[in-house]
């Protein structure tokens, strides 16, 4: 049986950080989930999944407050 790879957690916090990491990877995310408003509906619901297979594997949500 292979080893299952570890699942990285990212938890965003507020809109600055949301900012920055939507610049950082707004290609990767737009390839493989959709535009912005999609992915930070699946961040919110803790269900944004990017990489998988031979990539590490990372999970991102959004943490905040004001919802």
């Amino acid at each position: 049986m292979a080893a299952s790879s570890p699942v990285t957690i990212i938890s965003i916090t507020d809109a600055a950080a949301w900012s920055a990491f939507w610049a950082s990877n707004q290609e990767a995310l737009t390839d493989e989930v959709g535009s912005e408003a999609e992915c930070i509906d699946l961040a919110r619901r803790g269900e944004l999944v990017i990489g998988g297979g031979a990539a590490p594997l990372f999970v991102v949500s959004i943490e905040t407050d004001d919802g």
